[in-house]
């Protein structure tokens, strides 16, 4: 699952600014006396481009309900068709190695056949991806 939200009151000041406007994964550094602290890492472009699970990127009021009144007004609309799929805030791995997962905030997919989408639960049970194959 890709998360959305801030936890900037454990970020040192000076690196706020770069985790709200990349986003941020936790890693666990081992401390001198052994024991481990987590820590936020800025994600790089890249990364922010392909996340990957466990990855937070930052949102706001604003582009949430644009996403969720866009993905709204979409479903309306191709609710009819079941070759067409609207989806939000989820990780696509696509099966083409020369393209990289991505998580857009909102895609339309046409014409999706039986057979041809997959969907994968985190452990609370939330889907957080979405594997579109070739027909």
């Amino acid at each position: 699952m890709v998360k959305s939200g801030l936890r900037l009151a454990t970020v040192p000041t000076a690196q706020v600014a770069d985790l709200a406007s990349t986003g941020w994964r936790d890693v666990e550094q081992v401390q001198p006396d052994g024991t481990t602290k987590t820590i936020q890492v800025p994600l790089t472009s890249i990364e922010f481009l392909h996340p990957e699970e466990g990855y937070y990127l930052p949102n706001n009021s604003f582009h949430e309900n644009v996403t969720i009144n866009a993905g709204q007004m979409l479903r309306d609309r191709y609710a009819k068709d079941p070759t067409v799929g609207v989806f939000t805030d989820m990780l696509v791995e696509w099966d083409n190695p020369d393209m990289k997962n991505n998580c857009p905030d909102l895609f339309v997919a046409f014409g999706i056949a039986p057979g041809t989408l997959r969907y994968q639960a985190n452990q609370s049970g939330r889907l957080y991806q979405l594997r579109l194959r070739r027909s």
